[in-house]
């Protein structure tokens, strides 16, 4: 027994025995290549359908947009919309709605939609179908009713403009739904590669090491393609935005430039009665607070013009101290901490004082119970916190703008996320999403960089950071309370559009003392010129009119051989628009609404410039 036994210990493994290893081997390889194949066919189909999808979506919100902003176009009176084009954005948007919940194949590229099967996804897929069908609705009421019973403004252009709003909304959240369920679904597919990969590493460690690394890139390009995709819809988003902020721009600033003229003529007339002239400077103030509204909506979408000006960052503080405290209102106190001897920076004033009332605004939110508030300015003694993508820290250094609050704080989660465009954590429909994002960008845009310090429970500070300019502030209060400039009479042939405006500026100029010629387009203004160019000393022309714009009708002049200098005034235009204007010899620019002194001051630089005044040299004298 005890010879049998160790004969058997000592016995070598038989052939079948060790014919099982590579069995086994084999097995198991040909089990995770299979595997593997199956995993990336499913992962791939769904990318792919997610893809058509995401694509789908895309497509309906767009249909709606562009159904909503030729809408609008349309009643404003543009008779180059096809209005048949409007209804068939909107039956094109309602028919991806449909596909999204039936399936089929979607117009032009012919490519197969399979109907959504997740419950969720279907239920979020038919309050969108529900939302289209209101807006459509909605839409057919508002142009059946044109645009003098539901214009700008009333009760069924806003229902119009809500009921688009939730259509995005909608979109954009059945969009976040599929996103969600596509990553779980990579994730879930990421569990199977990486048994996969474990299985093959016990096989061959250098071929799961390579088809790791392949999986790697293959998620990189998947994570970036979703980045691009999203990072397009957002340009759509914001170009919608302009353009409507846009339009919307051009004619309340219209309006606004009107009533304000009225008013500056009724206190150049009635300068010795104080009350009237009080009266008007409190009208005049209510214009300059919605024209601030504007560039607000215009800088969000990057359609304002950027008009720097060397400011003393204390100054503004204490300009907008009283006007912070009515903001705030009584449960939050505010204390203002200007340090002495601060160099100036070089922003646009109307900016700067929207970096503030935005910070407030978010700091007061945050507080809704009262607390306290301190705005404080300084000489950084350290360059601050950088983030990829800020500019190049500046010679001179940077002044600090901060607001600190004794809020509830910001949670860490969101604390990257702020700043982003339409992100708010407020209920819906309290709040847009645009107040810090605008901040960031204007910071941005000036070469600046914004710091956050937040702990929950304990508060938040923003810390602005811009530019230190060595050149010094004009005396912006000082030269309110200067007198007219002394320059005239001249004849002024004033071009504008718009009837309101053009009759308030015609009286403004005639209120400061000159003979004024009007036009009400383009070519009515050549005629006159045609008739009476050697006596019009100076063009007055909107920027944006039907027809030839205001650039276009100065090329048109000067070809004509009439070397007239130019002020352009516009309630809104683009910087492409603008600099093309400017780029002519002899041109300034006046933004609506603009005060009387502003447009004497206009007139006075243009009429006294050496061309100006060789011109009107040149010229023969009047008769006697």
């Amino acid at each position: 027994m005890e010879t049998t036994s160790s004969t058997s210990s000592d016995r070598p493994a038989s052939p079948r025995r060790i014919l099982w290893a590579p069995v086994v081997v084999v097995v198991l390889a040909a089990l995770s290549i299979a595997l593997l194949l199956v995993t990336y066919r499913a992962s791939d189909a769904q990318a792919v359908q997610s893809g058509e999808i995401e694509d789908a979506i895309r497509q309906l919100a767009i249909a709606a947009a562009s159904a909503h902003l030729w809408l609008e176009e349309y009643l404003t009176g543009d008779p180059t919309i096809d209005i048949d084009e409007i209804w068939d954005d909107l039956n094109r948007a309602i028919e991806l709605v449909l596909l999204l919940l039936q399936g089929g194949e979607v117009a032009p590229d012919r490519s197969r939609l399979e109907p959504l099967r997740d419950p969720q996804l279907r239920q979020q897929a038919e309050t969108l179908r529900t939302l289209l069908a209101d807006f459509q609705k909605v839409s057919l009421e508002r142009y059946r009713q044109g645009r003098d019973l539901a214009g700008v403004g009333s009760a069924l252009d806003q229902l119009f403009d809500r009921t688009f709003l939730d259509v995005l909304q909608a979109a954009e959240e059945l969009r976040r739904q599929l996103a969600e369920r596509a990553a779980a679904e990579r994730a879930r597919n990421r569990f199977r590669l990486r048994l996969v990969i474990g299985a093959w590493s016990a096989i061959m460690l250098a071929a799961a090491a390579g088809l790791w690394r392949y999986e790697r890139r293959r998620q990189t390009a998947v994570e970036t393609l979703h980045q691009r995709e999203a990072e397009l819809l957002q340009a759509q988003k914001m170009e919608a935005v302009g353009r409507l902020a846009g339009g919307i721009a051009h004619d309340i600033n219209n309006y606004l430039g009107a009533v304000r003229g009225y008013c500056e003529v009724t206190r150049i007339k009635h300068e010795d009665n104080p009350d009237l002239h009080r009266r008007m400077g409190l009208a005049i103030d209510a214009v300059g607070r919605a024209s601030s509204l504007i560039r607000q909506l215009l800088a969000f979408s990057r359609k304002q013009p950027n008009r720097p000006e060397v400011v003393s960052l204390n100054r503004v503080v204490k300009d907008m101290e009283s006007m912070m405290r009515r903001l705030l209102g009584e449960d939050i106190q505010l204390t203002t901490v200007c340090e002495d001897g601060l160099p100036n920076v070089e922003i646009d004033p109307s900016q700067l004082e929207q970096i503030l009332v935005n910070l407030l605004v978010n700091s007061r939110e945050a507080m809704p119970l009262g607390g306290e508030i301190v705005v404080r300015t300084a000489r950084p003694e350290q360059a601050p916190p950088r983030r990829p993508g800020d500019p190049s820290p500046p010679p001179a250094g940077y002044v600090l703008l901060a607001v600190s609050d004794t809020g509830k704080g910001i949670p860490p989660e969101i604390k990257e996320k702020i700043f982003e465009p339409f992100f708010t954590t407020k209920p819906e429909g309290a709040g847009s999403g645009l107040g810090l994002a605008t901040v960031f960008g204007i910071v941005r845009q000036n070469g600046g960089v914004v710091a956050v310090d937040s702990e929950v429970g304990r508060g938040t500070t923003f810390e602005i950071y811009l530019p230190a300019s060595d050149r010094q502030a004009a005396g912006r209060a000082d030269r309110q309370e200067m007198p007219l400039p002394e320059v005239g009479p001249l004849t002024l042939l004033l071009v504008e559009d718009n009837d309101d405006m053009r009759a308030s500026t015609q009286a403004m100029l005639r209120a400061l003392g000159h003979k004024v010629l009007v036009a009400e387009e383009a070519d009515q203004a050549l005629g006159i010129l045609e008739r009476e160019g050697d006596a019009i000393d100076l063009l007055i022309s909107d920027v944006v009119m039907p027809g030839m714009s205001g650039a276009d009708l100065l090329d048109e002049v000067r070809q004509r051989g009439l070397d007239l200098r130019c002020l352009f005034i516009s309630g809104y235009t683009d910087n492409a628009v603008l600099s093309r204007a400017l780029a002519h010899d002899g041109a300034d620019f006046l933004q609506k609404p603009f005060s009387a002194r502003s447009l004497a001051y206009k007139i006075a630089n243009l009429a006294r410039s050496p061309a100006a005044a060789a011109a009107a040299a040149a010229r023969p004298s009047p008769p006697a």
